[in-house]
Formats: structure tokens, C-alpha cells, sequence
């Protein structure tokens, strides 16, 4: 069986698995997990010497991202949420305004994904930081699901192998050091999963 179907079938089973914690039964465990997720995160190096956090707004379906982003403001990260280019196929970071309420500052797309409303992509090259010495970027990557060592198996569309691709390559060229963090239910940790060349591993997997 080629690797793009045994992707399609692990893909349409995990869709199934992650669409029954959308459901408002689910809320309280979801609530639950989020705040151990956001915990465990908050006591790992690479968090805590982050100087920008690109997170996500998750869906009903996926493990809760709004205590782990309001801590990243909160400690004073820059923090940073996905934005689709429309008809481009591109997905941007863009930085929010630490000043105000992350929930002002977002709007749904098409897709129904909250995204930031305005503000210019995200660039390793002109970033804040905290100091003048090493330049740390976190970031948080959804998935259907992931291997321990790292794997990740995305939704289909490619927005984050393409912009985590960007991304490494334009650290590499400036001086930051990325740590790319997958963040899943436990059910979505699985011992295997099929990758390709473009396929981009996470460093550390939580949940």
C-alpha cells in the first residue's frame, strides 16, 4: 500500500477518534486536559526560555490551546497564531498585541478556525526578544496524531509542513534556535506512521 493511502485511512480513522471529543459531553475532559497540558508545558526549558510562542487556536475536536496561550502572554512571550492566506495555499504566524485580549484580536475564517484579525506574518529576522544573547522560538504544532520519536500525521492540506519548512529556514539563517513541541490528546500518540520526504518531525510530543 503506498504511504499517501495508508495516510488517507490512519487520517479518516483519527478524524473519527478526534470528532467525538468535540462533543459538549466531552467539554469538562477537554477543560481537564488543557490545564495538565499547560502545566507540563510551563515547566519544560523550552518554554521557559522561549522568547516567542506560535501556538494555535484549536478546534472543538482538538486538544484545548486557550489556557497554554493565555500563559504565554501572560509571562511575557510574544505570541503568535496561525492565519490562511485565502486561495493561496499559504499559512502565516501572525504576532498579537500583548496589550490587549487574545479573543478580540481573533476572528473565524472561512474554515471556521480562529485566526488573528490583523497584524503582518511573523519573521525570525525581526522578532522580539527577550535579551541580546541566544534567540529562542517555541513552537506548538497540531495534528491528527504523532509518533513518540516525533512523526506527525497533519490533516492533508500541507499549511504546516510548508510553514514549518519556512520557518527552519529562516532560524537557520538568523540565529534562532527552534524547538518544534506536538501537542495531541493521549489517544493520539500511535506507534506508527507513514512519512515522506517533505514529512517535518516535532522535537517533543505533550499532552
Amino acid at each position: 500500500m503506498a504511504h499517501n493511502e495508508e495516510k488517507n485511512i490512519l487520517r479518516a480513522r483519527m478524524k473519527t477518534l478526534c470528532a467525538s471529543m468535540g462533543v459538549p459531553a466531552q467539554a469538562q475532559y477537554r477543560t481537564a486536559c488543557a490545564q495538565k497540558a499547560r502545566q507540563f508545558l510551563c515547566a519544560q526549558q523550552y518554554y521557559i526560555g522561549a522568547d516567542v510562542v506560535l501556538s494555535y487556536a484549536a478546534l472543538a475536536s482538538e486538544a484545548g490551546t486557550a489556557p497554554i496561550n493565555e500563559r504565554a502572554a501572560a509571562d511575557g512571550k510574544a505570541l503568535g497564531l496561525p492565519r490562511i492566506r485565502r486561495g493561496q495555499g499559504v499559512m502565516d504566524f501572525v504576532l498579537l498585541d500583548s496589550a490587549k485580549p487574545l479573543k478580540t484580536q481573533l476572528v473565524h475564517n472561512a474554515l471556521g478556525i480562529a485566526e488573528p484579525r490583523e497584524g503582518g506574518a511573523f519573521s525570525a529576522h525581526e522578532a522580539p526578544r527577550k535579551n541580546h544573547g541566544q534567540k529562542n522560538l517555541l513552537v506548538i504544532v497540531p495534528a491528527l496524531a504523532f509518533t513518540p520519536d516525533g512523526r506527525r500525521l497533519g490533516r492533508g492540506k500541507g499549511y504546516y509542513d510548508r510553514a514549518l519548512a519556512l520557518l527552519k529556514r529562516e532560524c537557520a539563517e538568523c540565529g534562532w534556535r527552534l524547538t518544534l513541541a506536538g501537542y495531541c490528546f493521549e489517544f493520539q500518540i500511535i506507534a506508527s506512521i507513514p512519512v515522506e520526504a517533505h514529512d517535518i518531525r516535532v522535537d517533543y510530543v505533550f499532552c
